[in-house]
């Protein structure tokens, strides 16, 4: 609808805790919102202790975030929770799901956290950012040409400090990376079909008149 004012609705961003279920923290995503400020930016504002650190951590070279991401959010809510409650290790680890598994958060929310809280979680690959997208890419074709329950471990890279002056001469060829793509799709339909070969065989022979 034309009179909508976002496509998704209004969307609410939760930090639960996976133990006791209580819901530490939720804002939502400020669908419709004509004013200038962002979503992170009416967050702070109710906690202005927040406010230095996230710029600060948003403001670091190798941090390739937008202000106004929802991202900056999800940095602001998560890293709030280590001021608001001691860890007895001195460490927290938050766990989401492939929405928002990113190591470009996971590393923004390190700075914002002084090193004490980390990510884990499953992530899209259209979500995966321009410096591991490559690699991520290539391990999934490995593992699906490999045995079934086969793993791979890749160590993220972080994007390189200053790259931002040097944008234009910093590119991943995408070619590539649709090329692994292609090559991933066929062989997934390849097994596919073969699968339909076997059982079209099996029922043609479950149903077989047996000569004398």
């Amino acid at each position: 609808m034309p009179s909508k004012p976002d496509k998704y609705g209004v969307r609410f961003y939760a930090v639960v805790g996976w133990s006791s279920l209580y819901v530490h923290s939720v804002w939502d995503n400020s669908s419709g919102n004509t004013m200038s400020s962002t979503p992170a930016e009416h967050y702070t504002s109710l906690f202005p202790t927040l406010r230095t650190a996230l710029h600060n951590a948003l403001r670091a070279e190798d941090v390739d975030i937008e202000y106004d991401a929802a991202t900056v959010l999800w940095i602001a809510m998560a890293g709030h929770q280590t001021r608001n409650f001691r860890s007895s290790t001195g460490h927290w680890l938050i766990v989401s799901d492939y929405f928002y598994t990113r190591h470009t958060f996971a590393h923004a929310l390190l700075k914002f956290t002084d090193g004490e809280m980390h990510m884990f979680g499953t992530v899209r690959i259209n979500l995966v950012d321009r410096w591991n997208k490559p690699e991520v890419a290539a391990a999934i074709i490995r593992v699906d040409a490999g045995e079934r329950g086969g793993w791979e471990v890749i160590a993220a890279v972080d994007p390189e400090p200053g790259w931002q002056k040097n944008r234009n001469h910093i590119k991943i060829p995408s070619t590539e990376l649709l090329s692994r793509s292609e090559q991933l799709l066929n062989r997934s339909s390849s097994r596919l079909k073969r699968l339909a070969t076997s059982c079209t065989r099996i029922e043609r022979s479950s149903y077989s008149t047996p000569t004398t």
